[in-house]
């Protein structure tokens, strides 16, 4: 039975999904599933100030779930000049809106700075006994009753990085199929 268990636990199966798959300029795409490792690219970055912004879209039984993580390197300091964002899709005479709101476990207000860290962590089993730097990161998202859409853009608002405006340009998304022939079971 152990035997059984282990081999499930760590062997790999055929895994097919739907997807939302971003574009937008200066963005860089790549797979957010098992640590970048597999999977289509379902999220994009962005770099302003230096601070990555990652935003990835799904789909939950309401409607559209779009996730923001923030890192923010010792020092550095981000604010939201709002928290609302616009999705548009086909179809759609108005832009559908939606709050921006710190996901859990996170308690920060989202009209409040979110300030940098850095830490140096150290790993023996980490790229062959190798370290990373970590930044501060902060999650969050905003879930968007709408119906199904094959494509969909969002603007998201301004905010400042160190006192500097930035923006995120739009970003489009475009529902796909994806067939992992072997994707890990626990990654």
């Amino acid at each position: 039975m152990t035997v059984v268990l282990a081999v499930i636990c760590t062997s790999c199966a055929p895994f097919p999904f739907n997807y939302y798959a971003p574009e937008a300029p200066a963005g860089k795409t790549y797979a957010s599933a098992c640590k970048q490792h597999w999977g289509p690219p379902d999220t994009i970055s962005f770099e302003k100030y230096g601070v990555k912004f990652d935003i990835k879209v799904s789909r939950n039984d309401l409607g559209i779930h779009v996730f923001i993580q923030f890192h923010v390197p010792r020092g550095g300091e981000v604010r939201f000049k709002d928290n609302v964002v616009y999705v548009a899709a086909p179809g759609s005479a108005t832009p559908i809106t939606a709050r921006i709101k710190p996901a859990y476990p996170y308690t920060w207000k989202i009209d409040e700075p979110m300030r940098g860290s850095t830490e140096e962590r150290h790993y023996a089993w980490f790229q062959g006994g190798g370290s990373e730097t970590v930044y501060a990161w902060y999650a969050s998202y905003a879930d968007i009753t709408m119906p199904k859409s094959e494509f969909l853009s969002i603007r998201f608002p301004e905010f400042t990085v160190n006192g500097q405006l930035a923006h995120i340009p739009e970003i489009k998304f475009q529902r796909r199929f994806y067939l992992e022939p072997l994707m890990p079971l626990n990654c």
